[in-house]
């Protein structure tokens, strides 16, 4: 493999993540983002009720755009998930290989741990009753909008790094 492989492995990792950060922030229902900020003070009141607003994701043209969304963040995250498989395996020092903890046994630990992790979130969204989490579908963007951009950070941080040159340089 050439470095122009693991360039444009890089440059897929970073375009996936910004569709993904576009379905995310398309897909955030902003009619109930408004109902919350008019009631913010019955929120944090504590003489409010018990029982939590609701407000509902717009059916209408919601729909189309929640479908449209979802789908394109589902086929950015499942492209991220072959991308950095690749490049981890071309990016991973020869003597974690030799290991017995190796790449083979890596890639299935860190995607179990993705989606416990992706799991809990909805657990934690979908048990909360806090006025702040009625609506799901933002509650759990938001949540994803966070990991995103710590996902662009670490691209970002170690976008030079994932060129390759690192294994060339350690395999000498």
């Amino acid at each position: 493999p050439t470095s122009i492989s693991w360039t444009e492995e890089r440059k897929l990792i970073r375009k996936s993540l910004q569709l993904m950060l576009v379905g995310i922030i398309c897909i955030i229902n902003y009619q109930a983002l408004f109902i919350l900020f008019n009631d913010i003070q019955q929120i944090f009141s504590t003489r409010g009720t018990d029982t939590p607003l609701t407000t509902y994701y717009n059916w209408n043209f919601g729909l189309i755009d929640y479908w449209a969304c979802a789908t394109v963040i589902f086929i950015s995250s499942t492209a991220l998930g072959g991308l950095s498989l690749s490049l981890m395996s071309k990016v991973s020092p020869a003597k974690l290989n030799d290991s017995p903890i190796n790449c083979s046994l890596l890639a299935p630990a860190i995607g179990c741990i993705g989606r416990i992790v992706g799991d809990s979130m909805i657990v934690f969204v979908g048990f909360s009753h806090r006025v702040i989490n009625t609506d799901m579908v933002n509650s759990i963007a938001f949540l994803l909008l966070g990991l995103c951009f710590c996902c662009l950070h670490m691209l970002k941080k170690n976008y030079f790094f994932l060129n390759g040159l690192y294994k060339l340089h350690s395999s000498s």
